[in-house]
Protein backbone atom coordinates (compact mmCIF):
# COMPACT_ATOMS: atom_id res chain seq x y z
CA UNK A 1 0.00 0.00 0.00
CA UNK A 2 2.73 2.38 0.98
CA UNK A 3 3.88 1.58 -2.92
CA UNK A 4 0.99 2.73 -4.08
CA UNK A 5 0.87 6.06 -2.32
CA UNK A 6 4.34 6.82 -3.29
CA UNK A 7 3.80 6.10 -7.06
CA UNK A 8 0.60 7.97 -7.46
CA UNK A 9 2.31 11.08 -5.34
CA UNK A 10 5.05 10.90 -7.72
CA UNK A 11 2.88 10.70 -11.21
CA UNK A 12 0.82 13.43 -9.60
CA UNK A 13 3.77 15.72 -9.05
CA UNK A 14 4.96 14.43 -12.12
CA UNK A 15 1.57 15.59 -13.83
CA UNK A 16 0.96 18.96 -11.49
CA UNK A 17 4.72 20.41 -12.04
CA UNK A 18 5.93 18.74 -15.14
CA UNK A 19 5.31 21.30 -17.90
CA UNK A 20 4.94 24.77 -16.07
CA UNK A 21 8.09 25.24 -14.80
CA UNK A 22 9.87 26.24 -17.29
CA UNK A 23 8.67 27.66 -20.61
CA UNK A 24 11.13 27.01 -23.49
CA UNK A 25 10.73 29.52 -26.89
CA UNK A 26 13.25 29.09 -30.14
CA UNK A 27 13.96 30.64 -33.32
CA UNK A 28 16.65 30.73 -36.17
CA UNK A 29 18.20 34.08 -37.19
CA UNK A 30 19.45 33.33 -40.47
CA UNK A 31 21.71 36.34 -40.38
CA UNK A 32 23.71 35.25 -37.80
CA UNK A 33 23.34 31.49 -38.25
CA UNK A 34 22.22 31.00 -34.66
CA UNK A 35 19.16 28.79 -33.36
CA UNK A 36 18.71 31.57 -30.25
CA UNK A 37 16.74 28.89 -27.24
CA UNK A 38 15.09 31.19 -24.47
CA UNK A 39 14.08 29.19 -21.02
CA UNK A 40 11.82 31.62 -18.83
CA UNK A 41 11.89 29.59 -15.26
CA UNK A 42 8.82 30.07 -12.78
CA UNK A 43 9.96 31.86 -9.65
CA UNK A 44 11.79 30.18 -6.98
CA UNK A 45 13.29 27.52 -9.30
CA UNK A 46 16.13 26.46 -10.88
CA UNK A 47 17.21 25.23 -14.09
CA UNK A 48 20.57 23.95 -14.43
CA UNK A 49 23.78 24.32 -16.79
CA UNK A 50 24.94 22.49 -19.80
CA UNK A 51 28.15 22.58 -18.17
CA UNK A 52 27.71 20.65 -14.91
CA UNK A 53 30.50 18.25 -14.07
CA UNK A 54 30.61 15.14 -11.61
CA UNK A 55 27.79 12.20 -10.71
CA UNK A 56 26.30 13.12 -7.29
CA UNK A 57 24.35 16.77 -8.53
CA UNK A 58 20.89 17.48 -10.56
CA UNK A 59 20.96 16.66 -14.18
CA UNK A 60 22.57 18.74 -16.33
CA UNK A 61 20.48 20.57 -19.34
CA UNK A 62 21.20 18.86 -22.77
CA UNK A 63 19.84 19.70 -26.14
CA UNK A 64 19.67 16.89 -29.09
CA UNK A 65 19.77 18.16 -32.61
CA UNK A 66 19.16 15.18 -35.02
CA UNK A 67 20.66 15.08 -38.16
CA UNK A 68 18.49 17.51 -41.10
CA UNK A 69 18.59 18.30 -44.77
CA UNK A 70 17.39 21.78 -43.26
CA UNK A 71 20.28 22.38 -41.07
CA UNK A 72 24.07 21.66 -39.79
CA UNK A 73 25.09 22.35 -36.48
CA UNK A 74 28.46 23.73 -35.43
CA UNK A 75 30.51 23.46 -32.58
CA UNK A 76 29.09 23.00 -28.86
CA UNK A 77 25.63 25.30 -27.12
CA UNK A 78 26.93 28.49 -25.48
CA UNK A 79 24.44 29.65 -22.48
CA UNK A 80 23.86 33.21 -20.75
CA UNK A 81 26.30 33.38 -17.70
CA UNK A 82 24.91 30.54 -14.84
CA UNK A 83 25.23 31.91 -11.22
CA UNK A 84 26.95 29.39 -9.01
CA UNK A 85 25.99 28.69 -5.59
CA UNK A 86 27.05 25.81 -2.53
CA UNK A 87 23.69 23.75 -2.92
CA UNK A 88 23.16 21.77 0.34
CA UNK A 89 20.96 19.21 -1.07
CA UNK A 90 23.64 18.27 -3.18
CA UNK A 91 26.46 19.19 -1.49
CA UNK A 92 28.17 20.42 -4.51
CA UNK A 93 29.25 24.38 -6.03
CA UNK A 94 26.06 24.16 -8.65
CA UNK A 95 25.62 26.23 -11.54
CA UNK A 96 21.82 27.45 -12.61
CA UNK A 97 19.77 29.51 -13.62
CA UNK A 98 16.88 31.33 -12.53
CA UNK A 99 14.31 33.55 -13.94
CA UNK A 100 15.55 33.87 -17.37
CA UNK A 101 18.19 31.60 -19.77
CA UNK A 102 19.16 32.00 -23.04
CA UNK A 103 20.83 29.21 -25.12
CA UNK A 104 22.34 29.62 -28.39
CA UNK A 105 23.78 27.32 -30.83
CA UNK A 106 25.28 27.70 -34.51
CA UNK A 107 23.62 26.53 -37.50
CA UNK A 108 23.99 26.45 -41.04
CA UNK A 109 20.71 27.01 -42.62
CA UNK A 110 20.29 24.72 -45.90
CA UNK A 111 16.52 25.58 -47.00
CA UNK A 112 13.16 26.36 -45.53
CA UNK A 113 10.94 23.82 -43.45
CA UNK A 114 10.14 23.17 -39.80
CA UNK A 115 13.13 21.42 -38.13
CA UNK A 116 12.30 19.95 -34.33
CA UNK A 117 14.70 18.95 -31.37
CA UNK A 118 14.49 18.46 -27.96
CA UNK A 119 15.50 19.92 -24.48
CA UNK A 120 16.18 17.61 -21.78
CA UNK A 121 16.35 19.77 -18.33
CA UNK A 122 15.48 18.79 -14.94
CA UNK A 123 14.40 21.75 -12.04
CA UNK A 124 14.72 22.08 -8.61
CA UNK A 125 13.12 24.46 -5.71
CA UNK A 126 14.29 24.66 -2.42
CA UNK A 127 11.90 21.63 -1.52
CA UNK A 128 11.94 19.40 -4.24
CA UNK A 129 13.21 18.73 -7.33
CA UNK A 130 10.66 17.48 -10.27
CA UNK A 131 12.41 14.52 -12.61
CA UNK A 132 14.62 14.81 -15.98
CA UNK A 133 11.78 15.76 -18.56
CA UNK A 134 12.26 16.14 -22.52
CA UNK A 135 10.20 18.76 -24.48
CA UNK A 136 10.00 19.02 -28.04
CA UNK A 137 10.74 22.53 -29.69
CA UNK A 138 10.21 23.00 -33.10
CA UNK A 139 11.32 25.93 -35.06
CA UNK A 140 10.84 27.66 -38.93
CA UNK A 141 13.59 28.20 -40.89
Amino acid sequence: MKFLFSFFSFLLLNVAFGQDEVVWTATFKPDSSLIVIDATIGKNWHLYSVNLTGDSGPIPTSFSFPPSELLHMHGPIKESIPETHYDPNFEANISSFMNHATFRQNAHFEKPGEYEFTVTFMVCNDQMCIPPTDKKIKIVL
